[in-house]
């Protein structure tokens, strides 16, 4: 069983904050370089006023995933905007969320618990979370060669609280297996 101790204090809710109208200086210093205000966007923190995700320590699998090809070849698993931003960020800090939503790999840990009495970390150059306008990536190469992963095996994966890291389990082969 997987035991996770959670925070005093509750994680924050993540959201996108855009920048539509340019305030005075900015709007200025774009007319003085002859390029077009453009819209950005950052990651505000903000209160929770529904109830967050609740974890079940006994079936902590909160993103369930069937692996695509894609996710296998390119060894990079997408992961939505939703599953990340209220999955993952809700328990990061404000910086971190905007250092990956910005497309800069940060180095995480995989903990694979198919094997429950044996869990194996996974730590190295091919472990990373990145953001790309809104889409998420985990790269996981070694977790893909070490259990043999083909499209349509099903995953399951949770950002681990107290030790920092995602923890991965396969919960089903996929047809790919039996031919």
């Amino acid at each position: 069983m997987i035991v996770i101790n959670h925070h005093q204090e509750p994680p924050r809710k993540k959201a996108y904050k855009y920048e539509f109208i340019a305030t005075k200086t900015v709007e200025q210093a774009a007319i003085a370089s002859g390029k077009p205000y453009e819209v950005t966007r950052t990651i505000v923190e903000m209160r929770d006023f529904g109830n967050p995700p609740q974890f079940d320590p006994k079936n902590p699998w909160q993103i369930r995933k069937s692996v695509t090809g894609s996710d296998v070849y390119n060894g990079k698993l997408v992961l939505s905007h939703y599953e990340f931003f209220d999955r993952v960020f809700r328990y990061w800090t404000l910086d971190l969320c905007n250092y990956v939503d910005q497309g800069n790999q940060y180095s995480v840990t995989i903990a694979d618990y198919t094997d429950e009495g044996n869990p194996k970390r996974f730590k190295s150059e091919n472990i990373f979370v990145q953001g790309n306008h809104g889409i998420f990536f985990l790269g996981w190469t070694d977790v893909v060669q070490s259990r043999h992963l083909l499209p349509g095996d099903e995953i399951g994966l949770f950002w681990d609280v107290s030790s920092s890291n995602f923890g991965f389990k396969l919960l089903s082969r996929g047809n790919s297996h039996k031919n």
